[in-house]
């Protein structure tokens, strides 16, 4: 529930919100995601070791919880390389593996210059909305087959409600600047016109 239902969202705000402190912006969202996907995982395991012990059938949130994994695995070695320095304490396995995903994340994501960036940006936008919607909706659905109640729901969703309330006031916030910087300018140009 932390992992992808909350922490997902928590990145997504301070990567749409906070690019003004750059670079500072990309590492904090690269860690609230990346502990995000890590407890996400971890989530997934237990669940798929809770089901085998209580044999219960749970195939639908389940296939949910994968397919998050799975989306979470493509925004992850899509990311850029934080080093393209090797660590010194890594086996020969752990070297290739290492090396491989550096590459990958390497090429696939294009520097900020390059005319095909703006396709990646979409890639990665839209993935990640996609995974924070089945993730919300895993998450209930999840709370619903555990039979927590409506304390879980209330609690969840109250959550849910805290973080849209701050993304739409930043949201409001960051189109307000927009405004007041282009009506600035139209009245910088127009008054530099008639001058």
């Amino acid at each position: 529930m932390v992992g992808w239902g909350i922490l997902m969202i928590i990145g997504a705000i301070v990567a749409r919100h906070f690019r003004q402190w750059d670079p500072v912006w990309f590492y904090v969202h690269i860690c609230i995601q990346s502990l995000g996907f890590l407890l996400g995982i971890a989530g997934v395991i237990c669940g798929i070791i809770l089901e085998n012990r209580l044999g219960a059938d749970v195939s639908t949130h389940k296939g949910l919880g994968v397919f998050l994994l799975v989306l979470g695995c493509l925004q992850v070695s899509l990311s850029p390389p934080l080093s393209l320095s090797l660590p010194p304490s890594l086996s020969l396995w752990d070297c290739g593996l290492y090396f491989c995903t550096q590459v990958m994340a390497f090429l696939a994501r294009p520097d900020k210059s390059s005319k095909v960036r703006k396709y990646w940006n979409w890639y990665h936008y839209s993935v990640g909305r996609i995974l924070i919607i089945f993730a919300v909706a895993n998450v209930f659905y999840g709370i619903h087959l555990g039979k927590e109640g409506r304390e879980w729901k209330g609690g969840y969703g109250g959550v849910l409600a805290i973080l849209f309330v701050i993304a739409l006031i930043l949201e409001v916030r960051m189109w307000m600047k927009k405004w007041v910087s282009y009506t600035y300018l139209l009245h910088f140009q127009g008054f530099h016109y008639y001058l």
